[in-house]
């Protein structure tokens, strides 16, 4: 006797159609803000190397992205830590400021050449993008709390890039798409260089290991 389709109820469609909107919702938001950010930074890089003295300027940047969290970025500046607690721990919406004052703060860190990273910026901003949207859906904890780690996901992995292949080997061409996988393979060009310079010098053969980054 054949066994039964099971049709989800109504109740099941809803819920369906509602996280497919809210999750075409966050990938637009992460994924817009996360390539604003990485034009931002590629041309923040750009002008750092062209104008060499604006290392100079570093002490002042620093204390003016200091003095615009004090400011008015207090109730952010826990930034990734702010995330966590809010996902363990539901208890106000994430202020949108996030957003723009980690975006404006680390492109203005940059491009006076602090040593600042990038995927936290990604992080912070897919997650209180994200998180806008907990009122205009009214959501609850538990569904909140989906929706924040669904944007601090889509943030991070907007700003790594997505490679062109499907299975990464050895032989797959190294193609970083963004600066901080080609910030990866810079070690790898290194112990390559170090290998060869032993061995132009009549040295014991200089024998290494790369353990690949997932995003070079």
């Amino acid at each position: 006797m054949p066994r039964p389709i099971f049709l989800p109820k109504r109740e099941t469609w809803a819920h369906l159609w509602r996280w497919l909107a809210l999750s075409s919702l966050v990938a637009l938001l992460a994924g817009s803000a996360s390539a604003l950010f990485l034009v931002a930074l590629d041309w923040a890089t750009q002008s750092r190397e062209s104008h060499r003295w604006l290392l100079w300027g570093l002490p002042l940047a620093g204390f003016a992205v200091g003095w615009v969290y004090l400011k008015v970025g207090q109730s952010v500046e826990g930034g990734n830590n702010l995330l966590i607690d809010e996902i363990h721990d539901p208890r106000q919406v994430v202020p949108l400021r996030m957003a723009p004052l980690i975006l404006v703060s680390t492109v203005v860190s940059h491009l006076f050449g602090a040593s600042v990273g990038r995927e936290g910026t990604a992080v912070q901003m897919g997650g209180s993008l994200a998180d806008q949207l907990t009122h205009l859906f009214k959501l609850g904890p538990p569904d909140r709390r989906a929706l924040l780690m669904a944007g601090i996901a889509a943030g991070f992995a907007a700003v790594f890039g997505t490679p062109d292949v499907e299975l990464v080997t050895e032989s797959t061409a190294k193609s970083p798409e963004s600066p901080y996988g080609e910030s990866k393979l810079i070690g790898e060009w290194l112990l390559a260089d170090v290998a060869r310079a032993v061995q132009l010098a009549g040295g014991a053969p200089f024998r290494h290991t790369s353990l690949r980054y997932f995003n070079v």
